[in-house]
């Protein structure tokens, strides 16, 4: 950014320039969110949240290895809104500032692969459950670690171990019935239903 790192503080609270950057401590080996949580959150009720929001990321081409394959990522929108019965929307990275804020304040779930997508839930105000896809090669990195634990609302984070991000198989399977069982378990406390979906 042609700063001189001689400039750069980490502070509490956000610093905010004329372009409204945001710089957060790094405390005890983990980023800490919680000054960009609350000055970027977008307040809406828990009944106004609506969709699940899948991430995308069509211009990963450097980073292959840690997308979704398109025809992978349409299956799996396709089967969320089957098993959850909501509509699902996808987050693609290309959105502005504020439809990335409106998109993620509204979302009733997220699901993806590991990536700085997850980031975006510093727009939420509800603690909706997160679902992040891993594989071995990134299994260190978790986004829970990462942030997650320093928004002033618990976000429930459910990570799923897959192979890779094109195995079909546990995407479709493992990872669709995680976001299910997190889905009740979040809004509808049904403990009968999670029992039996366990089969």
């Amino acid at each position: 950014m042609g700063i001189n790192n001689t400039r750069i503080l980490l502070h509490d609270r956000p610093v905010v320039s004329s372009n409204d950057i945001y710089v957060t401590p790094f405390r005890m080996g983990a980023v800490d969110w919680s000054c960009l949580h609350d000055s970027l959150q977008v307040k809406v009720e828990e009944d106004e949240l609506s969709y699940a929001l899948v991430y995308f990321r069509p211009n990963a081409k450097k980073r292959s290895d840690r997308n979704i394959p398109l025809d992978l990522h349409n299956k799996l929108v396709e089967a969320l809104s089957k098993e959850l019965g909501i509509p699902v929307k996808t987050f693609n990275g290309s959105e502005s500032f504020e439809e990335q804020r409106e998109l993620f304040s509204r979302a009733k779930i997220s699901v993806g692969p590991h990536g700085a997508g997850f980031a975006n839930l510093v727009f939420t105000s509800n603690p909706i459950p997160a679902v992040e896809l891993l594989t071995p090669q990134i299994g260190d990195r978790l986004w829970q670690m990462l942030g997650a634990h320093s928004f002033r609302h618990p976000l429930p984070w459910w990570p799923v171990l897959v192979k890779s991000f094109s195995d079909e198989e546990a995407i479709l399977g493992q990872a669709v019935s995680v976001a299910k069982k997190a889905y009740l378990y979040h809004y509808q406390g049904r403990d009968d239903e999670l029992a039996g979906s366990q089969d």
